[in-house]
């Protein structure tokens, strides 16, 4: 059993409190102690801005909702947590509120198991919920247009992309770099990948590289690796550069047809075991848009002024297309709008901000000829390339370029006709959008319009 210290309050640097759990071991004699520190991390003044923090909740809760523990205290002040199992996976949320009780800074961990933990210090980050915060820590090196994912569910990783660079200079693209979601803090490979990766598929943890016409499965744990074949029907070079997108049924589609360049129709399937499949949409796209939709499939969007204007991947790998006009659009942002319906943001075509609109895919819509709705108060002309859309319960978070390559972000609301541009801390250019293992947004990788790194971490926590 491990215990949770007698709360000593903590407020230097960027350390906004101190709280106390214990660990209830199987052993005889006193639990060992572990403190949770909540930092803010590279950002300053987050608890004082106005409105100003008058209180954090902390909420420890297992996985398994067996064990619950909740405690309050202003910031600088400190509680105590109690004890849990050693053998708990736990997850940690914090909730910052103004004198008036609205929410104004959030914070989630990642699952813990509380037994693994070797430190006596676990931090946890608090940011301001409107805003991208940087938290502690940094990549050891960026990487530009690099693929990223998941590992363990904890680790952000990135490799591969056109190019890496760290403090001393420029680097081989081949490393693995990695974000510590755990013990907030970068890491890398203990040597090269085999591949400069295009495209990445991540499983636990293995990775699948995709990317010099070929397709490497790295077993990190045991540093493995296994050349992979192409299935019949077509080659890595055809998919590589391409979004590896999830489907619920543990499914990853690899489409080519996301690539900015390099019009391709190939779609690489790998289910739950890792078996590859070829798939084909009806028309080669280039700079398509793609975003699974409940009910409907995985959707591909646009990327070509011939054929049907939108392709739909069924749950079973089946491959349709709807009755929309050709769509040329590049570089716009897909997402969920709604039951059965996609939203195309931004892009371009033919060199022109391309328009907002809105796809109805459900069998009950159209089934000849149909017509996307435009929606020109959520125009966001700014987005012209690389968009990715992620559905929020308010409208949706919008990732892009801008013509000039820098990394754009917005929080977009169809229904409202609400665009909220989201700065980033740091501005950069060919950076990397990651849904991180804690339910935030994270932006990693990139550099200045100077081309140096920039390797701190942001994320973004949805209200």
């Amino acid at each position: 059993m491990r215990k949770f210290p007698s709360p000593t309050s903590v407020l230097s640097g960027t350390v906004a409190l101190t709280v106390s759990l214990a660990l209830l071991a199987a052993s005889c004699g006193d639990p060992p102690e572990l403190a949770l520190e909540v930092t803010t991390g590279h950002e300053s003044g987050v608890l004082t801005e106005d409105p100003a923090i008058a209180e954090i909740k902390i909420v420890a809760k297992s996985v398994d909702g067996e064990v619950r523990r909740e405690a309050k205290a202003a910031p600088g002040g400190s509680f105590d947590l109690g004890e849990v199992p050693d053998t708990a996976i736990m997850t940690f949320t914090l909730t910052g509120t103004s004198s008036d009780g609205t929410v104004m800074a959030r914070g989630r961990s990642v699952s813990i198991p509380i037994g693994s933990i070797d430190a006596d210090v676990l931090s946890l980050f608090i940011q301001r919920q409107d805003r991208f915060a940087r938290p502690p820590g940094e990549l050891v090196r960026t990487h530009v247009h690099a693929p990223g994912g998941i590992l363990a569910e904890r680790f952000l990783v990135m490799t591969g992309g056109d190019s890496a660079i760290g403090a001393d200079g420029p680097a081989d693209p081949k490393t693995g770099d990695y974000y510590d979601m755990l013990g907030l803090a970068g890491s890398e490979s203990s040597s090269n990948l085999p591949i400069t990766a295009k495209s990445l598929v991540s499983r636990a943890d293995s990775l699948l590289l995709i990317g010099e016409n070929r397709a490497i499965r790295a077993q990190l744990t045991s540093n493995q690796t296994e050349e992979k074949s192409a299935p019949d029907g077509l080659t890595f070079a055809d998919v590589e550069g391409g979004l590896a997108l999830d489907m619920p049924n543990g499914t990853t589609l690899v489409v080519g047809a996301t690539r900015p360049d390099g019009p391709t129709n190939a779609i690489l399937a790998i289910d739950p075991d890792g078996v590859f499949s070829a798939l084909t949409l009806a028309q080669p796209r280039a700079g398509a848009a793609a975003s699974y939709i409940d009910g409907i499939g995985i959707v591909v969007v646009g990327g070509s002024a011939d054929g049907a204007g939108v392709e739909v991947i069924g749950d079973d790998l089946s491959v349709t297309t709807r009755p929309f006009p050709a769509d040329a659009t590049t570089g716009a942002a897909a997402f969920t709008f709604g039951e059965e319906r996609l939203a195309l943001v931004g892009g371009r075509v033919a060199g022109a901000p391309a328009p907002t609109r809105i796809f109805l895919l459900s069998g009950e819509g159209c089934v000849v000829d149909c017509m996307p709705e435009l929606v020109p108060t959520s125009d966001v002309p700014a987005l012209a390339a690389r968009g990715r859309g992620f559905a929020l319960e308010s409208g949706a978070l919008v990732i892009g370029e801008s013509d000039a390559g820098e990394t754009l972000a917005f929080h977009v609301s169809v229904a409202d006709s609400t665009i909220v541009p989201l700065p980033l801390r740091e501005p950069r250019f060919g950076a990397t959008p990651i849904p991180a293992p804690n339910g935030t947004l994270a932006i990693a990788g990139g550099v200045t319009d100077t081309g140096l790194p920039v390797r701190s971490v942001e994320t973004y926590f949805p209200q």
